[in-house]
């Protein structure tokens, strides 16, 4: 019997650490100029300038009512077909939806066709295109 204590305790304490599998039909990314935690994405838009910030923003959903648990977001920017950046953030998730961003700057992507690829726990959730022009 006490064993049977300890393995239902070790199952609920696992299951309780577990995360949902973020999927891209329940994500939303959208590039904007500015993004913050009381306003959420704001100037949204595909198109910007050399110079300043660019965000991308992406809404999280799963079909569970339960925590999202312990995710990895990557963010990978593209100009055209080659990979110029990638970073990466991970986050305790509570209850859907979940708002993640990541920014870079104009001037290190450069110009031309652009896009922002994100990935949770290594899995393909989306992607945004977007131009970059000189001014």
């Amino acid at each position: 019997m006490k064993n049977l204590i300890m393995t239902l305790t070790f199952v609920f304490a696992l299951g309780a650490c577990s995360s949902v599998k973020i999927e891209e039909r329940n994500t939303t990314i959208v590039t904007a100029k500015n993004v913050t935690r009381e306003q959420g994405a704001t100037g949204i838009t595909d198109h910007f300038t050399f110079e300043g910030k660019i965000f991308a923003a992406a809404a999280l959903k799963w079909d569970t009512d339960k925590s999202g648990g312990r995710q990895t977001i990557e963010a990978k920017w593209y100009n055209g077909e080659r990979l110029v950046s990638r970073t990466s953030q991970t986050f305790n998730m509570n209850n859907p939806p979940f708002y993640a961003w990541f920014s870079t700057l104009g001037a290190s992507l450069g110009v031309g066709k652009c896009r922002v690829e994100m990935y949770a726990n290594d899995n393909y959730i989306g992607s945004k295109t977007f131009t970059i022009s000189e001014k």
